[in-house]
């Protein structure tokens, strides 16, 4: 045994020695060693052999990837391997004929051992290899603690696509993009609630406002004038018999103005088929106590789409000015109200068969036709009026569903 190379050296008949007598005793005089056996006695001096420094050769005759054999040439070996493929085998061999039993191979796997591993036995098998790059390497010691040059086989196992730094890329750049959009989306749904609210909000302020002026003005400027005309009669008791007919009259102008606001409000009458009916209803109650006939058109099936308060509060106004203007100004026999509809929109047709409105007439009326149209761009829809002088006046509404 060599304390500095920590190396046993085997010595048997090939050095001399007999063993075919049975060993007796050893001794140690002078790095000589005197060998005792039954019938002789043997003085051996290790230092006066020869011993061998040529290095040893190794050679990997083959590996085995997943139970499939490969053959190593000549040619250094550069294995590029599926991420499934992760069963390697090695069988490697020393060419060394003296004394080949006391050969010893040392390996190691980079990428996988960090320390030479050393063996008696030519195989090494590594089993579930992670994706990555491997060096495996092989050498030889001879019994004189002579190591072979070093031999090698380079591998590389290639990672599964879901592993690539590619994929990983994509997906990161993936995941990033539906995170944006799912955070985008997000804010701006909320921040359409938030608008939605506030244009709910204004449009109850709105609505406040505009059923407040109409109290004001309709119903307050009508008790107004029952209340003149009640101090009238207090004052001039002859004139009691006219002013109280005005009132009366006033009474019930004042009465349907409420009904219109209570109609309009309720929401039980947001639909297509009840503003046609109410309408219809409205013309006919209207002309009642004039010269004029109505004529109403209308489908006979009418449907039930939905129309808010203030389309069918526009286009009620807007009818009823038209009516208005017609028994005051027209000079009108007939009056007819059509409306036909589609899924898409719906077109109402009022038409009278009065004078019609020359240029004075018009000058005159300008600011009414202009609040009817603008009732009706205020809901979205379209208007149109078509008159010619002594062949009477049509109005065309055309609003969206």
């Amino acid at each position: 045994y060599d304390f500095k190379t920590g190396n046993f050296t085997l010595y048997g008949k090939e050095d001399g020695l007999d063993i075919t007598d049975e060993l007796m005793s050893i001794r140690c005089i002078d790095n000589k060693f005197l060998i005792g056996q039954h019938s002789s006695f043997t003085l051996f001096t290790p230092s006066s052999l020869k011993n061998n420094i040529d290095p040893p050769k190794v050679f990997i005759t083959n590996a085995t990837v997943n139970d499939s054999l490969i053959t190593v040439t000549d040619k250094p070996l550069n294995l590029q391997l599926a991420y499934y493929q992760n069963r390697i085998s090695f069988n490697f061999t020393a060419l060394n004929y003296v004394r080949p039993e006391q050969n010893t191979f040392a390996y190691r796997l980079k990428g996988a051992d960090t320390t030479w591993t050393n063996t008696y036995h030519g195989f090494v098998s590594y089993a579930n290899l992670a994706p990555g790059a491997y060096h495996f390497e092989v050498k030889v010691q001879n019994f004189a603690g002579v190591w072979s040059n070093i031999q090698s086989v380079s591998i590389t196992i290639k990672p599964p696509f879901w592993k690539t730094w590619w994929f990983i890329s994509l997906l990161v750049l993936v995941f990033g993009i539906l995170f944006y959009t799912i955070v985008k989306y997000i804010l701006q749904r909320n921040l359409k609630e938030k608008i939605l609210r506030l244009q709910n909000e204004q449009q109850i302020e709105n609505e406040r406002n505009r059923i407040s002026r109409d109290l004001h003005d309709d119903l307050g400027s009508g008790l107004t004038k029952i209340a003149i005309l009640t101090e009238v009669i207090k004052t001039q008791p002859s004139s009691a018999e006219k002013n109280i007919n005005k009132i009366s009259e006033t009474a019930r102008g004042l009465v349907d103005n409420l009904d219109e606001m209570v109609w309009a409000l309720n929401p039980q009458n947001d639909s297509l088929d009840k503003l046609a009916a109410y309408l219809a209803e409205y013309m006919q109650l209207y002309l009642e106590g004039s010269n004029i006939d109505s004529i109403i058109d209308l489908p006979p099936i009418l449907s039930p789409a939905y129309i808010n308060e203030e389309k069918r509060r526009n286009i009620f106004m807007t009818v009823k000015e038209f009516l208005n203007n017609s028994v005051k100004h027209s000079g009108a026999k007939n009056i007819s109200f059509q409306l036909s509809h589609n899924e898409y929109y719906f077109e109402i047709i009022l038409k009278d068969d009065g004078k019609g409105i020359d240029e004075m007439m018009l000058s005159g009326m300008g600011n009414g036709l202009k609040n009817m149209q603008q009732r009706i761009e205020d809901i979205g829809g379209s208007s149109k009026f078509i008159f010619e002088n002594g062949k009477g006046t049509q109005l065309h509404i055309h609003c969206p569903l």
